[in-house]
């Protein structure tokens, strides 16, 4: 569970800073996208082209079959997490609610440079923000439930930090 929470916050930050950027530095920096989300052998063997727009953020974000697509990540995390039986429900409605959103943004307009990149621009960087904080509560989650959990306590000395359990 640490790795996909890690992966997918890495791909979350990533896409963000990608997606504020401007048109110019976007098509700039299309192929470095690919090479940090570890996807660029599956763009050229699926594509047989240079980079496009449309097909990278397809490849990074709606995919259900590249293992580093938000869409993968956000499914195998809810799916791993079921067999930890985390006990985090907001987290999980949050992740689920991010995947229906996913497939109702429509992609079919998609021009780059056009009103339709710009909104879908923003609502990929809406659907991260999210994922970020659901990633957030469920980490927490996942300490409390799992891991040893510390008060601190206050003493003649000053402040101390003190093991409360182990779970």
């Amino acid at each position: 569970l640490g790795r996909l929470i890690e992966k997918l916050s890495r791909m979350c930050d990533t896409l963000d800073f990608f997606l504020q950027q401007s048109e110019a530095d976007k098509s700039i920096m299309l192929e470095s996208l690919l090479e940090i989300a570890y996807s660029i052998v599956t763009y050229r063997a699926r594509y047989h082209r240079d980079e496009e727009m449309l097909a990278v953020l397809y490849l990074l974000v709606f995919d259900r079959s590249n293992p580093y697509s938000l869409r993968y990540l956000c499914q195998s995390l809810l799916d791993n997490g079921a067999a930890f039986n985390v006990h985090e429900a907001q987290s999980r409605e949050i992740l689920q609610q991010v995947l229906h959103d996913m497939d109702a943004i429509d992609l079919s307009g998609f021009e780059v440079g056009a009103a339709t990149a710009a909104r879908v621009y923003e609502r990929l960087a809406g659907l991260c923000a999210d994922i970020s904080m659901g990633l957030s509560i469920y980490a927490n989650s996942i300490s409390h439930q799992y891991f040893l959990v510390t008060d601190t306590v206050s003493s003649d000395t000053g402040l101390e930090t003190v093991n409360k359990e182990f779970l």
